[in-house]
């Protein structure tokens, strides 16, 4: 019986821990995006650590897999959460997933990440946090009129009647 191998999709999280430099038998894949945000963030933080990126592959997933991602994460309520960065990891997953490449597992401690993943029936795994426990289709919805929005406008005031939109749980499932 031919073994599948392990690969492991990192997120900004994971690549700040270093963790790559320690996943020995392991093929660690990452976007350019996640790169470009853990050099900015280390710039940011003054930090004079240089990412060690030599046993990473780099890949950037199709617009399919973006694109999916992003039809996704409407349906789960989690569009508004994701970065763009968090967008490419996770069609990174999809894409690897759907070409059957091996056991893909996504290393990050970003809970929606984590939901979207889950939902597309992709492993993770948390690095510094507890992982989610329970898989949650979110509803934004106005506290005045009650409209619902499946993307929140960004200054999360209602068009309608202008009160605050908040986001509550529409669907809650146990992770197994």
């Amino acid at each position: 019986m031919p073994s599948h191998k392990r690969l492991l999709i990192l997120d900004t999280s994971a690549i700040l821990t270093g963790i790559q430099s320690s996943l020995p038998n392991t093929d660690a894949y990452t976007t350019q995006l996640v790169i470009s945000e853990a050099k900015r963030k280390l710039m940011e933080e003054n930090k004079s650590d240089t990412l060690d990126i030599r046993s990473l592959i780099i890949m950037e997933p199709s617009l399919e897999a973006v694109n999916s991602v992003i039809t996704y994460s409407l349906k789960m309520g989690e569009k508004s959460n994701l970065s763009p960065v968090d967008i490419s990891v996770l069609a990174l997953g999809k894409q690897l997933l759907d070409d059957s490449a091996g056991e893909i597992e996504i290393l990050t401690d970003d809970y929606s990440i984590q939901n979207v993943a889950n939902a597309f029936g992709l492993k993770f795994h948390s690095i510094a946090t507890q992982r989610i426990k329970k898989q949650i289709r979110w509803v934004y919805y106005c506290k005045g009129c009650r409209m619902k929005y499946e993307i929140p406008p960004k200054d999360m005031l209602c068009a309608v009647c202008g009160s605050e939109i908040s986001r509550k749980p529409f669907k809650i499932q146990n992770i197994k």
